[in-house]
């Protein structure tokens, strides 16, 4: 029996066998590195949606803190008159959107740009002066840190979440 015979055979096999394991491995290492890709994307977009939420949350908190702080002041002045009921569903509402800002400005920090951090600084100085005042005046005095504020930390959220 010719030895050739043999040999071409027994080495087809070995090749074969030699590039399905390189195959193999470079398949799994192809696959590993998607993996962690998709996981790497995955964080980032929990980030991101984190972020969102902080942003969203401090936008909705800030709106309630002026709409309540209009309402109160239109009853103040006499524009229109707030059932009593309503009035402290309004003081309530905006007791908790102060709450969601201090909250904001303490927790998520970290998710803030420092343009929206130094607005939310410049805010609670706003409010502090504010409390000074009394009844109407104290109102107004909200009602405008809020507006301004809210107008701000709009465009400043539209250009962070955009970046």
């Amino acid at each position: 029996m010719d030895p050739f015979l043999i040999i071409t055979p027994l080495v087809s096999i070995i090749v074969a066998i030699l590039g399905a394991l390189v195959g193999g491995y470079m398949s799994r290492a192809a696959s590993l590195e998607a993996i962690e890709k998709a996981h790497k994307n995955n964080l980032e977009l929990q980030e991101k949606n984190r972020k969102d939420d902080a942003y969203n949350r401090l936008i909705e908190a800030m709106h309630d803190v002026k709409n309540t702080a209009i309402q109160l002041l239109n009853d103040e002045v006499g524009e229109y008159s707030i059932p009593p009921q309503r009035k402290n569903y309004l003081k309530r509402l905006q007791e908790s959107a102060d709450d969601q800002i201090c909250k904001a400005i303490d927790t998520d920090r970290f998710l803030l740009s420092s343009e929206m951090r130094f607005r939310l600084r410049q805010y609670e100085r706003d409010m502090s002066e504010a409390w000074e005042a009394r009844g109407a005046d104290y109102l107004e005095a909200v009602k405008n840190s809020a507006g301004r504020c809210l107008e701000d930390i709009i465009e400043i959220a539209r250009r962070d979440l955009t970046a």
